[in-house]
């Protein structure tokens, strides 16, 4: 090697913008992997939180801005339970009825894996346990019911 060639290698400046990149990108994932090395049955509630949310959201997208349970007849009073599942599991319209081209959007309720229950309820006061998820016809939100802690997510 001549004293006019260099030798290729990395400066201290590479070295801690590397250092930097690393940190930055360490810092990003650990939080990820954190909650994805949590509890298995914890993991499962909050997808299943997550699935039936965004199946609502869908629902009220190709109904005319309107959730499962708007009532055609009488929009003050929500329909029942029972025909709010219906909805979410059948093919509908845009004007709820069924037999239409939307959905369905979920073959049944998924289990609420704290509590075993696949069943919903309507109600303002979330955690009871009554059901495996409770939702709130005027305020539009969905929450597990199993337990207070839960009911907050």
């Amino acid at each position: 090697m001549s004293s006019g060639e260099r030798t290729r290698g990395i400066t201290l400046g590479e070295l801690m913008l590397i250092v930097v990149v690393l940190i930055i990108v360490g810092a990003l994932a650990v939080p990820h992997l954190s909650v994805a090395s949590g509890d298995p049955t914890e993991r499962e509630l909050l997808g299943n939180l997550l699935m039936l949310r965004s199946q609502l959201e869908l629902y009220r997208v190709q109904h005319e801005n309107r959730y499962p349970q708007f009532n055609v007849d009488n929009p003050v009073e929500p329909v029942s339970v029972e025909l709010f599942v219906t909805r979410l599991s059948s093919r509908t319209n845009s004007r709820h009825q069924l037999g239409g081209l939307c959905g369905p959007y979920m073959e049944d309720l998924p289990v609420n894996p704290y509590n075993g229950m696949s069943t919903l309820r309507f109600g303002t006061t979330p955690g009871k346990n009554m059901a495996g998820w409770v939702y709130n016809p005027k305020e539009k939100w969905l929450s597990a019911d199993d337990s207070v802690e839960h009911a907050q997510w």
